[in-house]
């Protein structure tokens, strides 16, 4: 009927009841705990990916030294193009509690028509008023 091997899972099975148990236990626990972190992770994973897709991110940036309102036009006219916008970048040092930190300003001509790398405010007025400041925090920071 059984073969040696089943005989003896039996047995062993009968003889260790409360090992048996627990093993069978933390094997249950264990797949538990790993199907519950594998949910959460799909679940911020796609929140996480559908909050970047809805800021209509940039797929390329250029680094040029001058860009008059001419070329802008011209390269927001080619069909291949979806959005293009100019704006200044500045680097900068702030101190926060005492201690320094970089931090890189882009600066915006026009915060109300953003049609590439939308901004999300948190508090505040939105559009900033003009000479106004919005600052994004880095995660960690």
């Amino acid at each position: 009927m059984f073969d040696t091997r089943w005989r003896k899972l039996l047995r062993d099975l009968s003889q260790h009841r409360a090992r048996s148990a627990l093993v069978v236990l933390a094997i249950a626990l264990a797949l538990a705990g790993a199907g519950t972190i594998l949910n959460t992770f799909a679940l911020v994973q796609r929140a996480t990916e559908q909050g970047f897709l809805a800021s209509l991110p940039v797929s390329a940036t250029l680094t040029l030294d001058v860009v008059d309102p001419a070329l802008l036009q011209q390269v927001r006219a080619l069909p291949e193009v979806a959005g293009a916008r100019a704006r200044r970048t500045l680097g900068a040092a702030v101190q926060i509690q005492g201690q320094w930190r970089s931090a890189v300003v882009f600066v915006l001509d026009d915060f109300s028509t953003l049609p590439l790398a939308r901004l999300s405010p948190l508090s505040g007025a939105w559009p900033p008023p003009e000479g106004s400041l919005a600052i994004e925090p880095r995660n960690g920071s």
